[in-house]
């Protein structure tokens, strides 16, 4: 046996079937667009030797290679990682093969459904860096558990000191994010034959554009309107920020330019943060505590005077339309897309993008991947009728969970009065802070021994705010082990009725109350039987452990880092189907309209009946008799594919334009 298989000695034997091919999904990922592109094929390549140090026959593997590139592996949904899902769930594969449990997910909850489902469907998940293959029974759970947790915690290390060293460069004056709008950047080391620039690097300002910004903030102070301002810099040519989605300047973009602090030689950091979406995964920037925002004074970043930028901001307040401006205006980082209550609630079945609200007026639901033509389901759904239909599922399911509210209260009651549970996380967290000390001591005696003092002092720093996190993290728990209460009866079913009224109105407000237990809306096409009408119906997962307050869903899930609680419980968790659309007769009364007529009743008196024309009640029962014969009872059929017709589906884009063409070339 050579070298590279005993590496592999945990490996169970893994067996291709006489007369079919191993079907093989290779998945890989890196984080950020500063890492190595070639990762991918990096990470791809290791697990192709893996399965060539098994002495597995390549050539009798269907191998299907997907990745997700600069997507942090905190998110829940990515396009590579909702594929291998899909693969799962639909039984397109036997074996999925990572570098490490890291590559799937750096979050404990996502990455052990995705491997609990994998292993439920029986599909082997081997994680190579881990030694975690699901076919040892006895030592997968345990293997993965442990990796996985490894690297939430590592993750969150990164994140801080990430953020220590950029408050670092930023207290020393260097530069942070993209180069601004007439500044050059200067490296510390500037770059070499062979060796790239390096930092810290610096900013300074850009004579050749100086003016330009200067002139610019003058004509702004001087009443010019900022879309004038917008076309002079466009003709003049000054670059913009490199992250700036578009290459010419807005109206915004001049704004924005004349808010930075930057050009009267003050520089300001954090004044938003990144907040996590612990549903997704994703994060989103908030407004920062005031009293956290750093500033420095940069006086050799200045262009302009602060008269004249005040000047300049004022004129641009006397144009609002608003007189409050800034942080303090009640939209300020709200995107346009973000203010329904719906939004990023609601995403498409098929490509799992989020559905937009389009129209001023009736408007409706539309996805966004058809609108960019990255996805074929191009059903609409009114967005009034969306919200009704939607608010009272959520309601109604609210009111009949009341009688069940207590099992959730005494699942509650249970985790939080397990004092054997938390004895046993402030021991995981002692055994942490023993062991970092015992390290911080070791590279203490290191530095008095003599060595690379930069680096023994950055390792020293390292366990120092190790040992800080720990003791903050057992401080936490002690303290609101005393504080922390399950509500009562009285007081979770108020709060449910309470909730239930907000959802009912379904303003930009009832956002919040919906993304505490509403876990994903999904807008699945339905296409009418035997027609070209195509619907949408939601299916609302529910996850009512929402219902209980933050402070003890947060405490119940610190105790449980790393194994289930009740946040994840499927006891509490519900599914409601809801049409999105009013069926019309033909649909909607064709099984009763067929059993009626099975009954013996004449067309006369079951169209009385049901107070339809008799017509309608003839063409009802014509739809029920095809559905008998197809064994179906429901005249709407789920589509997992695009329809080979669909009434109102035809892209007006391509038609316009081979109009114009067509007149074009009638008119040459």
């Amino acid at each position: 046996m050579s070298h590279r298989r005993a590496t592999y000695g945990w490996v169970l034997p893994i067996a291709i079937a006489l007369g079919r091919r191993l079907r093989v999904i290779i998945y890989a990922r890196y984080s950020t667009e500063d890492q190595n592109p070639r990762s991918i094929d990096d990470q791809v390549a290791e697990c192709r030797r893996f399965l060539q140090s098994l002495e597995i026959d390549l050539s009798r593997c269907e191998i299907r290679v997907l990745s997700d590139r600069a997507i942090s592996g905190e998110e829940v949904s990515r396009p590579g990682i909702d594929e291998v899902r899909a693969a799962i769930r639909d039984g397109n594969v036997d074996l999925i093969v990572t570098e490490e449990t890291s590559r799937l997910y750096r979050r404990q909850r996502p990455c052990l459904d995705l491997v609990d489902g994998a292993v439920d469907n029986g599909v082997r998940v081997i994680c190579i860096n881990d030694q975690v293959d699901t076919a040892d029974e006895e030592m997968w759970e345990e293997r993965l558990a442990s990796s996985v947790g490894d690297a939430a915690r590592t993750n969150r290390r990164t994140r801080q000191r990430i953020n220590r060293s950029l408050i670092s460069r930023f207290e020393m004056g260097a530069a942070l994010g993209p180069v601004r709008p007439g500044y050059l950047r200067r490296a510390t080391a500037p770059a070499t034959e062979r060796e790239p620039a390096r930092g810290p690097f610096f900013d300074e300002v850009d004579p050749e554009w100086a003016p330009t910004i200067e002139e610019a903030f003058e004509m702004v102070a001087s009443g010019k309107p900022p879309w004038i301002v917008a076309q002079w810099l466009n003709e003049r040519g000054l670059p913009k920020t490199s992250n700036w989605q578009r290459p010419e300047w807005t109206e915004p973009n001049v704004v924005a330019l004349i808010r930075n602090r930057i050009y009267v030689g003050l520089g300001v950091f954090r004044t938003t943060v990144a907040q996590q979406i612990r549903s997704t995964g994703k994060t989103r920037q908030v407004p920062n505590d005031p009293e956290e925002i750093l500033v420095n004074e940069l006086p050799h970043l200045r262009i302009v005077s602060d008269s004249l930028r005040r000047q300049a901001i004022e004129a641009i307040d006397s144009r609002a339309r608003s007189s409050v401006s800034g942080s303090e205006h009640v939209l300020y980082g709200i995107p346009r897309d973000s203010r329904g209550p719906l939004s990023r609630i609601i995403v498409c079945d098929i490509c799992s993008h989020p559905l937009h609200a389009t129209g001023r007026n009736e408007g409706g639901y539309r996805c966004r991947g058809a609108n960019k033509r990255d996805c074929w389901n191009r059903t609409t759904a009114l967005r009034q009728l969306t919200h009704e239909r939607i608010a009272e599922a959520i309601c109604q399911a609210l009111l009949e969970f009341l009688p069940e509210a207590e099992t959730l209260l005494a699942a509650a009651r249970v985790q939080l009065e397990d004092t054997d549970r938390l004895d046993a996380r402030l021991a995981e967290l002692t055994t942490q802070h023993e062991e970092a000390t015992a390290k911080y001591e070791q590279y203490g005696e290191a530095v008095g021994e003599g060595g690379d003092i930069v680096i023994l002092v950055e390792r020293l720093r390292h366990f120092e705010e190790l040992r800080a996190g720990i003791d903050a993290e057992i401080e936490r728990l002690r303290a609101e082990r005393d504080v922390v209460v399950v509500p009562s009866y009285d007081e979770l079913r108020q709060s449910i009725l309470d909730r239930s009224r907000r959802i009912e109105l379904m303003d930009r407000d009832a956002r919040a109350d919906l993304v505490d237990i509403v876990e994903e809306i999904r807008a699945v096409p339905f296409q009418q039987f035997g027609g070209n009408k195509v619907v949408l119906r939601a299916a609302i997962h529910l996850n009512l452990t929402g219902l209980l307050p933050w402070t003890v869903r947060s405490y119940i899930e610190s105790l449980n880092e790393g194994s289930e609680c009740v946040s994840v419980t499927t006891e509490f968790q519900k599914l409601i189907w809801v049409d999105l659309f009013n069926a019309s007769n033909s649909p909607r009364y064709a099984m009763k309209v067929r059993a009626l007529r099975e009954a013996g009743r004449k067309f006369a008196d079951i169209a009385g009946s049901l107070g339809l024309a008799e017509m309608a009640a003839k063409r009802a029962d014509a739809l029920g008799k095809e559905m008998r014969a197809a064994g179906l009872t429901d005249p709407f059929v789920r589509l997992t594919e695009p329809p080979a017709n669909a009434s109102r589906w035809r892209d007006t884009r391509r038609a316009r334009n081979n109009s114009t063409d067509n007149g074009e070339a009638d008119a040459a």
